[in-house]
């Protein structure tokens, strides 16, 4: 799993949430424990620690043997090279295993680029845990399982720990792992000059670290008269008929039907994350965003995008919210509403929070009721005229919410449950689902998900 910064759209005739997968009524989550007890159960983050000992005795066999390990082995090994592959060997991998991989490059100065070769890896039971660093406090690049290839990895050391952690299940093709030492983080894509280390001399069109991004992507579209590159402001300045960075999306409706746009791939201000909380604001064209989560840490920073500006900023707030992800929300009048998620260290919360996007001000409701819903994460919420509907999810005791509640932002009344008439509560066993309200036939349409043996 690694996050990702950007933000799409697709246009359509109307204009315009990882982890924790449960089986056999179990729900695991992740936790940065010093011992592999939980696994994180996102498709695609710790454990162990070596002593100085055994890292000590893994050298001096390297040195007396004089062999590469540089290629396969379930085990521990130390590899210091300038490139090569990594792999847990030509067979399937074993069973209740870990596995390390420590890699070094030649000089304290340099960086590695990790790239995938070959993955097969039991999808939500065995992982490959990727830090960037000699240890398991070291920053977690990628915690990857299943089959689909990660985008190349970039290290920010000259040490990068791989660990491979399987279970009793199934035994799978296992992975290729190559790496590459860099003096410059990727060799400043091919653009820039290194120097010490530091990619410098980017041409005038990039920008990044190591001249990884243009400042104008696709010129703007200036062929088709979309847009123009702006050299003092170094990014795109659209026409009045359209927005994104490279001004691709129409503003005007049924325009380019059914496609996908880049709005924004990359900002200071909004840091790569899942779990997160969404809601798009007509009247200010603005894009508010809540929480999150990174492999690494939890957020709780209220972020705005103004779309027709294609601009991004942090806005500050004297109160809001404890730090989450996994929680859920929705759009009232003027407010972006939220319920519920998970804390940095495993807290299932049961709060309702409005943040008001004039004022700029996060408040919470009073509840005049004596219940509220349980803490829950994975769940749904949708606003119905006045209403706000809380369906499905997983509670802090692990067990899945089959109860509909509501709360009511006209009448302040408090909570309540509502009563189910139909249908099999079995099927209301959701999580990690989606839902939309339908004003045609005032129905809550929920789709997709994981019940507790199979998927929705």
């Amino acid at each position: 799993m690694t996050e990702q910064s950007g933000l799409s759209i697709m246009k359509t005739n109307n204009m315009y949430r990882p982890r924790g997968f449960r089986f056999n009524g179990n729900y695991h989550h992740y936790r940065r424990h010093t011992q592999p007890k939980n696994k994180d159960t996102d498709c695609f983050m710790r454990f162990g620690r070596w002593t100085f000992a055994e890292i000590l005795a893994l050298l001096v066999i390297f040195l007396l043997c004089n062999v590469s390990l540089a290629n396969t082995s379930c085990g521990r090994s130390i590899i210091s090279k300038k490139h090569g592959v990594i792999s847990d060997g030509p067979e399937l991998y074993p069973k209740k295993r870990s596995c390390e991989w420590l890699i070094k490059a030649p000089s304290e100065n340099q960086t590695l680029k990790l790239t995938m070769k070959k993955q097969s890896i039991e999808c939500n039971y065995d992982y490959l845990y990727i830090f960037d660093g000699d240890s398991y406090s070291a920053p977690l690049l990628a915690s990857i399982s299943g089959f689909d290839v990660p985008h190349f990895l970039l290290s920010s050391s000259s040490k990068v720990l791989v660990a491979l952690q399987t279970d009793y299940g199934l035994e799978k093709d296992g992975f290729e792992l190559a790496f590459e030492a860099m003096d410059c983080p990727n060799n400043c894509s091919g653009f820039g000059t290194c120097i010490n280390g530091i990619c410098t001399s980017c041409p005038a069109s990039r920008k990044g670290t190591f001249c990884e991004e243009e400042w104008c992507p696709m010129q703007c579209n200036s062929l088709h008269q979309k847009g123009n590159c702006n050299t003092g402001s170094q990014k795109c300045h659209c026409k009045s008929d359209f927005v994104g960075e490279s001004c691709s999306l129409p503003s005007a409706p049924n325009v380019e039907l059914n496609s996908w746009h880049t709005l924004s791939s990359r900002s200071v201000h909004f840091k790569p994350r899942s779990g997160h909380v969404a809601g798009y604001f007509s009247p200010s064209d603005t894009l508010f965003v809540y929480g999150g989560r990174s492999l690494n840490e939890v957020y709780d920073d209220t972020l705005e995008y103004n779309i027709s500006s294609n601009t991004w900023r942090n806005v500050h707030t004297s109160s809001r919210p404890l730090a989450r992800f996994q929680h859920a929300g929705d759009i009232y009048k003027s407010y972006l509403v939220i319920f519920g998620g998970e804390t940095a260290n495993g807290t299932i919360l049961n709060d309702l929070w409005l943040f008001n996007t004039v004022s700029l001000v996060w408040s919470q409701p009073v509840n005049h009721s004596l219940s509220s819903p349980p803490g829950l994460i994975g769940h749904t919420a949708n606003i119905v005229e006045d209403t706000l509907y809380i369906f499905g999810g997983i509670t802090g005791t692990s067990e899945f919410s089959t109860k509909i509640y509501t709360f009511n932002f006209k009448t302040l009344n408090g909570w309540e449950t509502l009563a189910i008439l139909g249908g099999k509560p079995e099927l209301f066993r959701l999580y990690g689902h989606s839902s939309v309200y339908s004003k045609e036939t005032k129905s809550l349409i929920f789709f997709g998900g994981e019940r507790a043996h199979s998927a929705g």
